[in-house]
């Protein structure tokens, strides 16, 4: 009972807006603290309406409320994303510190929420560009740059 919030309305709330906190909703918000904590990449696999992304952007309004040292980025998935397009997005929200580093502004830890992750075009070669960037980027802890074609 100490872990569930104790629902308090807002007047001016939308109500596809409402989340009322339950044991289940907070036990998945601590798995991606967890992760979060450790710099972990993870993913919530599921059918079309079971709350994945209602239950990470209640964590990231949580963790935004609670600390000024966190900025996040919701990018939304669909057919025409490309690895390009979805590269783009990620050095949008990034700023140049030195050499090849990146990172986010200021002193600032950044999250990254990518919502249907299947939804990118399957090319000829049964591939999905965008995933294969995450992967890559994931992997390699590196991204390529594609104007000077090397390591970014």
């Amino acid at each position: 009972d100490n872990y569930v919030k104790e629902y308090r309305p807002l007047a001016e709330q939308m109500y596809q807006n409402i989340v009322i906190s339950n044991i289940d909703l907070e036990r998945q918000k601590y798995i991606i603290k967890l992760h979060v904590a450790r710099k972990k990449p993870m993913i919530f696999v599921g059918v079309a309406g079971t709350g994945k992304t209602t239950v990470i952007k209640d964590y990231l309004a949580d963790m935004k409320a609670a600390s000024e040292d966190f900025v996040n980025l919701n990018i939304n998935n669909n057919n025409y994303t490309s690895s390009f397009a979805l590269q783009a997005i990620i050095m949008g929200a990034l700023d140049k510190r030195s050499g090849r580093t990146f990172g986010p502004p200021g002193n600032k830890k950044c999250v990254f929420f990518i919502d249907d992750l299947n939804m990118p075009y399957v090319d000829t070669y049964d591939t999905q560009s965008a995933i294969m960037l995450l992967t890559q980027m994931i992997t390699y802890a590196q991204i390529y740059n594609r104007e000077a074609l090397e390591d970014k």
